[in-house]
């Protein structure tokens, strides 16, 4: 059910997309530069290109530049979670030593080994 949804998604997605492009398939001037600064610079920077071309290039820039800062953004939870994640093996092998230095074997209570002993 779940794949079927995808892909009615993706499908209706596709449909506006194509619809998009066809609506907005004008050429326009792109310029990196305003005209000042491209004279200045002897290199205009200017393209002809479809306006959809402008429009999904918009929307990756946008995307990119959110999940960067997102990735930048989690880079601390992401080291605590590492940092804690070494620090619990850590204690697990001392806890493991320390048993194993008792005698104590994993997952026996106590209070089983005492009654196993006194029915022997």
């Amino acid at each position: 059910m779940i794949q079927f949804l995808r892909i009615v998604v993706l499908v209706v997605l596709a449909a506006f997309l194509v619809m998009l492009c066809l609506v907005n398939r004008d050429i326009v001037t792109f310029r990196l530069f305003p005209k000042g600064v491209g004279d200045i610079l002897g290199f205009t920077g200017a393209y002809l290109v479809p306006q959809y071309v402008i429009v999904f290039g918009a929307v990756i820039v946008g995307l990119t530049a959110g999940a960067v800062r997102e990735y930048f953004r989690g880079h601390r939870h992401r080291r605590q979670a590492n940092e804690r994640g070494r620090e619990i093996r850590r204690l697990e092998r001392e806890v493991e030593d320390l048993r194993s230095r008792s005698g104590e074997v994993r997952g026996k209570d106590e209070v089983l080994e005492l009654l196993e002993k006194d029915a022997r």
